[in-house]
């Protein structure tokens, strides 16, 4: 059902949150997990990572936070964080409470998955969070992405509600359930009055 909105512009996704939690997570033998740089923007040259350089300047230059794993330096995923409004697509943003971290754009290569890098990318940084005042993370997936949601259950994150928007015809109409609401979480367009 889920699909067949989409070609009327509209979109639903579900909300998930996790405590964050100061123990390190068990990291996958063979993979690097940590934060990257600014500096190292040049490692989302590679097109399979579905973020190009000029994102990833983006985002840094918004103060978000990239985790990133590598295998033998390469980059084979990575999830961003950010402390505050965050864009979706389209000129749509995201907002949340501020004692959350907002994980979105996690992604890890397919020759990769299933060895436990997404939670581990998940939760690498959630010390450096909770020092600057972060309670929980939460998660915003498409409800059509099954594999995103079993990764995000296997970091401890549960649902708490779904959230979306309808965008056609020049109008764009936000929506959260009382949960997503209740972690402050809403699509908005930046000066749109509505």
């Amino acid at each position: 059902m889920h699909s067949l909105l989409r070609p009327f512009g509209l979109f639903s996704f579900r909300v998930q949150v996790r405590p964050l939690d100061p123990a390190p997570p068990r990291l996958p033998q063979g993979v690097e997990v940590r934060i990257l740089a600014e500096s190292e923007a040049h490692r989302f040259a590679d097109a399979e990572l579905e973020v190009d350089e000029s994102k990833a300047l983006a985002a840094f230059g918004r103060g978000e936070v990239c985790v990133g794993a590598l295998q033998e330096d390469r980059l084979v995923g990575y999830a961003w964080f950010a402390l505050a409004a965050a864009p979706h697509i389209a000129g749509i943003w995201m907002d949340f409470d501020r004692s959350a971290v907002y994980t979105y754009r996690a992604f890890v290569k397919a020759a990769f998955r299933g060895r436990g890098i997404a939670s581990a990318l998940y939760r690498f940084a959630d010390a450096r969070f909770m020092s600057a005042g972060r309670r929980f993370a939460i998660l915003c997936i498409d409800s059509a992405n099954q594999s995103s949601l079993a990764a995000a259950r296997r970091s401890g994150a549960h649902a708490i509600g779904r959230a979306g928007y309808w965008q056609a015809l020049g109008r764009f109409i936000g929506f959260q359930s009382r949960g997503a609401a209740r972690a402050g979480f809403r699509f908005f367009v930046p000066g749109d009055a509505r």
